[in-house]
């Protein structure tokens, strides 16, 4: 959500993967419990998934460092402080 912090992103993040890691264990002890090009069509999904997610970090990650860049400049910094504009953290990758 546009309101979440970097940790609780993380956090959400470590959610979705755990899930994939169990789904992916499953699948390999029981081979013939899913159709194939289901599997395929799954493991693309990921894929993109895992894609827009770097994509989100590095987009954001930009955003941030502009924010935190015209912080530190005078006049923006006392704008910014009168309207409660914070110095934000990145997202780091696990």
């Amino acid at each position: 959500m546009e309101t979440s912090t970097p940790e609780e992103v993380l956090r959400q993040e470590g959610v979705i993967n755990e899930v994939l890691f169990r789904t992916q264990t499953v699948l390999e002890e029981y081979p013939g419990s899913t159709d194939e090009n289901e599997y395929i069509k799954c493991m693309d999904a990921v894929e993109c998934y895992e894609k827009m997610v770097q994509t989100s970090r590095l987009i954001y990650n930009d955003s941030v460092t502009k924010l935190n860049r015209e912080l530190h400049i005078f006049p923006t910094s006392v704008l910014a402080h009168m309207l409660g504009f914070e110095k934000r953290d990145y997202l780091v990758e696990n």
